[in-house]
């Protein structure tokens, strides 16, 4: 999988070793985890959920009642679940290839930036929670209460306007920031064709001196002369 990135987020990936799993509020994208949400749940169903989130039996009685026969008050105690939840995971996007046009210009500083090719399995604790982004037209629909994993597919769907990214999305559930790697998880660093001289250097210095990822083989990105493609040099 690769990760397409600035100067600054490679650096800190090879000297600290470490992924940055993102808030999805910080994303470029306004639609990130929307979802059309059934709220409409029988008594022994709201029951049976505030049991499982802790709720004493006398109280998840007398609530489950109450909230089943008011649908407003349904609806606002489904998003404050759901929308905790969201809030507290975090995101790592990557994509299966390392020459898409697009992702360079928009996600490496208009091609200033790098992409840096990780190994999933050498780390396989950090990314098993991989999943491949679906695509489509219109919002998931789903039941909370009777299928908790619909959060869990609308954080990972998006608009077809998306499907030039080809993304797969690594979560960490309640834990969002820099999260260490194992040693060797970066296997290669392809620099932008529009690299300043002085990030180039001061990245290959990295490469050369890292102890948390060492043996990375760098790439350099150049346009070629003929076709909209891009060719890389080893370095």
């Amino acid at each position: 999988m690769y990760k397409y990135t600035t100067v600054e987020n490679c650096l800190r990936i090879i000297n600290d070793g470490t992924l940055y799993f993102a808030d999805y509020h910080t994303f470029n994208d306004p639609f990130e985890c929307k979802a059309v949400i059934d709220t409409k749940n029988t008594i022994v169903e709201w029951r049976n959920f505030l049991l499982q989130n802790g709720v004493h039996v006398m109280e998840a009685n007398y609530l489950a009642q109450q909230i089943a026969t008011d649908p407003v008050r349904a609806e606002k105690e489904v998003m404050k679940s759901v929308l905790n939840s969201q809030d507290t995971t975090g995101f790592l996007c990557l994509t299966g290839k390392h020459d898409n046009l697009l992702m360079w210009a928009h996600y490496a500083k208009q091609h200033e930036g790098c992409c840096v090719k990780l190994d999933l399995l050498n780390d396989v604790d950090l990314f098993f929670r991989l999943k491949k982004v679906d695509y489509d037209d219109n919002y998931i629909h789903y039941n909370y209460l009777r299928h908790h994993a619909g959060a869990f597919e609308a954080i990972c769907h998006k608009s077809k306007a998306w499907e030039y990214e080809e993304e797969y999305r690594v979560l960490s559930f309640g834990q969002i920031g820099a999260k260490p790697m194992a040693s060797g998880t970066v296997k290669e660093v392809y620099l932008g064709c529009r690299m300043k001289d002085g990030d180039r250097q001061a990245i290959l210095s990295a490469i050369a001196t890292s102890s948390k990822q060492p043996g990375i083989q760098a790439y350099q990105t150049e346009t070629d002369a003929q076709a909209y493609k891009l060719n890389f040099k080893k370095l």
